[in-house]
């Protein structure tokens, strides 16, 4: 291939085979739990990762290629964003029962410098039921394969061997092979994305193309069938005319039969014919599939159980599918880091709004509780005055007129004490509508999880079913580590942890994190109803 930058062929070309299989069976290999992730985290961007890379990228895979050198993943090229945009959205392409007539694709010419190119396809995520069935996110992501009946079902990706040239060349003769395998025509894809190349030892390397499907309307794939020609050996009777030698012979048997018994001649008439069975080779022709488009989940070739008697299309159609597994993990890892981002901004805010507001609730008090004590200073030094003026009017006065006297000042004493009140209420009054904020208008509310499958995504218990929806914080922090940003592992725990509001021993509830409440305006929803 053209790109080469691992190891030379000459060092560990077979390195990276795994047991054969174990215990066991099928396709049902068991995925990790977090847990059992041992082996660090790698970033997202390195480009050529050799066999031993890949095996500790892929720790769920058992088994290799024994020729496999390498993986190239090209996809680190492709702009971040540029697939978890459109993932979410269901392509529209149809299965067919109706088949295609089987072509011959032309072999190369020459047998010097030739490549392997696959499609990988895909429909995107589909959404979750209404009755929420709560399956994995990986178990609603469908691939489609290609099954070849004659090989025992063998899974494989559509495509060939060609010679190899530039990109748009691959592209372009790709396009023709998998409309001859399949119907499916692809030559209205705008966008490629070259998903990896396999790299072997002693046989071409495996290019693999992402056709970006969103958009293109009608896609067609459909079975290819061939005619088959059988010829069937069939048993059949038929009568042949007597030669004159037969009838003689039939006729004298008659009469030794004759003379034996002692009867009379017979007069029974000799046969014209005789019954003779012969074998005849018949043919008939029959419409057979040869190659059949498949929708098989990713959570099945996730967790595909490779041995050394899996084909080796198949193994390379599961490692097409964990080179395609990171590539999602950069983008959603992409868009967990902008949320996390986003979240802390607002986890920042609404702290500083609350310490905000404690701070003008607590100088609204302080300065009602001055103005009260300006108040009751204001009032004691009233009642000072009037004792001063009631102790000069009762100087050579009788207790009996000092009694007269008493009524009255009381009653002073007493508007003094309505009138502190009153000013205190009007304090209270005045410290309530400084705090009274504006109404607020009446909305409508709704809630919608709008990045549940993005979290989801990272949570891989075994089997790959449904998940209860908690993640680690820690475990998060890493992927976002492997994002290989200028960003700490510190930093990383302030993402997750929301600079410390919750411990990162604190699981993460996704279910309850990725869901938004949203709001509309009554006026605004009643003059959208109006207006249908």
């Amino acid at each position: 291939m053209s790109y080469r930058n691992g190891p030379s062929k000459g060092s560990g070309g077979k390195s990276g085979t795994g047991s054969k299989g174990g215990n066991r069976t099928g396709s049902g290999a068991p995925a990790l739990r977090q847990s059992d992730l041992l082996v660090p985290l790698l970033p997202f961007s390195t480009k050529y990762r050799s066999i031993q890379e890949h095996k500790a990228r892929n720790p769920h895979r058992k088994y290799f290629n024994e020729d496999m050198i390498g993986v190239s993943a090209e996809w680190v090229n492709a702009e971040d964003g540029t697939l978890e945009c459109r993932v979410h959205e269901a392509a529209e392409l149809t299965v067919n029962d109706e088949g295609v007539a089987f072509k011959e694709i032309s072999k190369p010419t020459s047998e010097d410098n030739l490549v392997n190119v696959r499609v990988f396809l895909t429909t995107g995520i589909t959404a979750q039921s209404p009755q929420r069935d709560l399956k994995h996110v990986l178990r609603r992501l469908d691939i489609i394969g290609a099954s070849i009946p004659s090989e025992s079902r063998m899974l494989t990706l559509y495509g060939g061997i060609m010679e190899n040239a530039a990109d748009s060349a691959l592209i372009s003769n790709l396009i023709d092979i998998v409309k001859t395998q399949s119907g499916l025509d692809l030559s209205l894809v705008s966008k490629w994305t070259k998903l990896g190349e396999i790299q072997y030892d002693g046989k071409p390397d495996t290019v693999v193309f992402f056709p970006h499907l969103w958009g293109v309307p009608d896609l067609q794939i459909n079975p290819q069938v061939k005619t088959v020609v059988e010829q069937l050996e069939e048993e059949e009777t038929e009568q042949i005319p007597l030669s004159e030698e037969e009838r003689t012979e039939i006729v004298n048997s008659r009469k030794a039969e004759d003379s034996t018994e002692g009867a009379d001649q017979t007069t029974e008439e000799v046969p014209e014919t005789k019954t003779v069975t012969k074998t005849v080779t018949r043919t008939s022709e029959k419409q057979v599939s040869s190659i059949v488009p498949t929708k098989i989940a990713m959570a099945t070739l996730h967790e595909y159980n490779l041995a050394g008697n899996t084909s080796t299309e198949t193994i390379e159609l599961c490692t097409a599918v964990d080179i395609f597994d990171e590539w999602l993990k950069r983008e959603f890892a992409t868009k967990l880091a902008d949320t996390l981002h986003a979240k802390q901004a607002e986890a920042r805010r609404k702290l500083e709004e609350t310490k905000r507001r404690q701070e003008e609730e607590s100088s609204r008090k302080r300065k009602r509780e001055e103005e009260e004590e300006s108040c009751r200073k204001r009032k004691a030094i009233k009642i000072e005055e009037l004792k001063k003026v009631w102790e000069a009017e009762d100087v050579g006065k009788t207790d009996e007129d000092k009694k007269e006297s008493d009524a009255e000042r009381q009653a002073a004493l007493k508007a003094l004490e309505a009138q502190e009140k009153a000013e205190v209420a009007r304090l209270m009054a005045n410290e309530a509508a400084d705090a009274k904020k504006e109404p607020e208008k009446k909305k409508r509310g709704f809630r919608v999880q709008s990045l549940y499958d993005t979290f989801q995504y990272f949570d891989r218990p075994r089997g790959l079913t449904s998940t209860n929806n908690n993640l680690s914080r820690e475990w998060l922090a890493q992927q976002l580590l492997c994002l290989d940003k200028q960003r700490t592992y510190g930093d990383a725990l302030d993402l997750t942890t929301l600079n410390g509001l919750y411990t990162k021993t604190h699981p993460l509830n996704y279910s309850t994190f990725s869901t938004e409440e949203r709001f509309v305006d009554e006026e605004e929803a009643q003059a959208e109803v109006a207006s249908e």
